[in-house]
């Protein structure tokens, strides 16, 4: 019977854990990663593993996905801007932009 993740918890680093069926002995070894992330024949991860980590999902996509649209989409658009804060500044083009930031937000939501 595998133990428990309470029975887990309890071992500590580096003590022999003999499973009562096989009666096979394992050295408890605790790690602060999942072994699919520290796995493999490196020791850098699963070379076949599929899935994300956090701060992929969370901030690498999304600023993949947004300097695309800036680049490819909605270049046109996003040059308006750039020439726009130029030309009246940092702060007195957050209000004299708007117009053109409306127009570029609109073009990213639509792609």
């Amino acid at each position: 019977m595998p133990l428990s993740n309470e029975e887990k918890r309890n071992l500590k680093e580096g003590e022999i854990y003999i499973d009562e069926e096989t009666q096979k002995k394992y050295r408890v070894k605790k790690a602060a990663f999942p072994q699919h992330q520290i796995g493999g024949p490196h020791g850098l991860g699963e070379p076949d593993d599929r899935s994300l980590r956090k701060v992929e999902a969370d901030v690498l996509i999304p600023k993949l996905m947004n300097e695309a649209v800036e680049k490819i989409e909605c270049h046109d658009l996003h040059l308006a801007i750039v020439n726009c804060f130029r030309l009246h500044g940092g702060v007195k083009g957050l209000k004299a932009c708007a117009p053109e930031r409306d127009i570029y937000n609109v073009c990213k939501i639509e792609k």
